[in-house]
């Protein structure tokens, strides 16, 4: 008989493993207990329409990000992307999207038919005229942050900072981005949070009123009073102390990376406390596996790297961390070379029925077209969306990677014919 869910996350937490992954408590006691977890009652205030307690949280929250408006969501940044992309569907009908974008932003943008443009340095001046949005995910998995100065311009600009909600608590971590016109911060991925927590912020009164409009439509009425206990505890204790704890963080990374063996390199990025680390031998799949006979758990492999997520709460793991890495040998004998992700030509199409879209395997999926958004988990990022034409190379890609593939139902993808066969470049 199989374990259940609730054996399978005991014995997790009865392993002691260390933990380089999200949530950012990784599995310390941050002071919630069930018995908090309660209702809208006459005094614990409502999220959907606070006014006392939790909007006094939302106040500290604004105040930490140096912005005049902040909501709290137990939903996820997904929840916030979903109610983002509401606001602009008042704006207009179109969004830009520069660079890789979470598949939530390709789902809602088809949901609140929002015709989207994807954005690079070469189309950027041709497309921005007729943008009622652009959405830029700063930072990247990998912790690289962008620049939005450049994508300024009559429309709205939403920051999809989900991995970046520790930055405004240390001077040593990359700009919070708080010129955006909507902010997105996944507090729960970096900081003592528990999973679900994030904030959407902004900086307009009248988009502010938009936005509390959409987590009434959009957000569950019943919010987990433990997740919003969890934030109203770290904006306090992070907004007193955050930047000298983050500081013996990163003085501890730094220290550390400067020892790594010569068959590991540290990939250095805007965010010190976002450790990537590529082996020369090893794809990361291989190495992380490696590292769970350890008992050591990252957040993400990718190619050739492993990253890890370093927080106040797990920090002090680091040099037994370090430890390990020396003692893996990574014979090139007996490890797979290096497992880069392809890069795919697509084609799109507007020539189709959604009506007609159904499940189908995916090894009879080829020229029809994709009704869904399809990618790696992590980084979540699609491969191919929806409208775009499924080749004999997807299809050998999705069956290869289907244990870290999202979007497919059941192994099956969604899919419809292509009506006059004709596709566009």
């Amino acid at each position: 008989m199989k374990d259940s869910l609730s054996t399978i996350l005991q014995n997790y937490s009865s392993a002691n493993a260390i933990r380089f992954h999200m949530p950012g408590h990784s599995g310390v006691d941050i002071g919630i207990n069930t018995n908090i977890d309660i209702t809208e009652l006459s005094f614990s205030d409502n999220l959907i329409s606070a006014s006392g307690a939790i909007l006094d949280t939302e106040k500290l929250i604004a105040d930490a990000y140096n912005m005049p408006y902040a909501l709290m969501l137990t939903c996820g940044a997904t929840s916030a992307v979903a109610i983002a992309l509401y606001v602009v569907s008042l704006h207009g009908d179109s969004i830009g999207i520069v660079g890789d974008a979470h598949k939530s932003v390709y789902n809602y943008a088809d949901i609140f038919k929002l015709k989207i443009h994807k954005i690079n340095d070469k189309n950027l001046l041709d497309n921005l005229p007729k943008l009622s949005a652009i959405i830029i995910t700063s930072p990247d998995y990998f912790g690289n942050t962008k620049c939005i100065e450049k994508y300024k311009g009559n429309h709205l600009i939403i920051v999809d900072q989900s991995h970046g909600a520790h930055y405004a608590f240390s001077s040593q971590l990359p700009d919070n981005q708080n010129s955006a016109d909507i902010l997105i911060t996944s507090w729960h991925k970096t900081l003592p949070v528990l999973t679900g927590g994030a904030v959407i912020s902004c900086n307009n009164n009248d988009i502010y009123s938009q936005l509390l409009i959409g987590r009434n439509i959009l957000h569950s009425s019943s919010p987990n009073y433990m997740i919003m206990s969890s934030i109203d505890n770290c904006v306090r204790s992070m907004s007193a102390c955050g930047n000298k704890i983050y500081n013996e963080v990163i003085t501890k990374i730094s220290l550390l990376t400067k020892s790594l063996p010569d068959r590991y390199t540290h990939i250095a990025s805007d965010d010190v406390t976002r450790l990537v680390i590529a082996t020369k031998y090893a794809n990361g799949a291989v190495l992380s596996s490696i590292l769970q006979t350890f008992c050591v758990y990252i957040e993400m492999s990718y190619e050739d790297k492993i990253v890890c997520i370093i927080t106040p709460y797990n920090y002090h793991h680091l040099q037994r961390f370090f430890d390990i890495l020396s003692q893996i040998n990574l014979d090139k004998s007996i490890i797979k070379c290096k497992d880069f992700l392809p890069s795919f030509d697509i084609k799109s199409t507007t020539d189709y029925n959604e009506k007609n879209a159904k499940l189908i395997d995916i090894s009879e999926s080829e020229n029809m077209v994709c009704m869904t958004t399809i990618g790696l988990y992590p980084p979540c990022v699609p491969i191919i969306t929806k409208g775009e034409i499924i080749s004999k190379e997807i299809i050998d890609f999705l069956i290869e990677k289907h244990t870290n593939i999202f979007g497919l139902i059941s192994g099956k993808i969604l899919a419809a014919k292509h009506i006059k066969g004709e596709t566009n470049e």
